[in-house]
């Protein structure tokens, strides 16, 4: 049987400190890789994208992350309801 999914909290410190250093080392890589594939002008227009449009929502999302987003569930489980019919 599956084992419930923990959260960090209940994780020792050192197992998450060896996870977020991987983590953040693969980020790191993939960063790397994909900045010269977007640095090739046959990409000029995925590269506007990132610079115009990615970039500017990392705040955003890291802001709507941190402090939750408000739901109308009402509304949610109406539209299931119709989506299911």
């Amino acid at each position: 049987p599956k084992q419930p999914q923990m959260t960090m909290d209940q994780v020792e410190t050192r197992r998450v400190a060896d996870y977020a250093c991987e983590d953040a080392d693969a980020a790191w890589r993939l960063a790397n890789l994909f900045e010269g594939e977007l640095a090739k002008p046959s990409n000029e227009p995925l590269l506007r994208l990132y610079r115009e449009m990615e970039v500017p929502l990392v705040g955003v999302l890291a802001s709507m992350e941190h402090d939750g987003v408000g739901l109308d569930t009402g509304y949610l489980n109406k539209l299931g309801v119709e989506m299911g019919a």
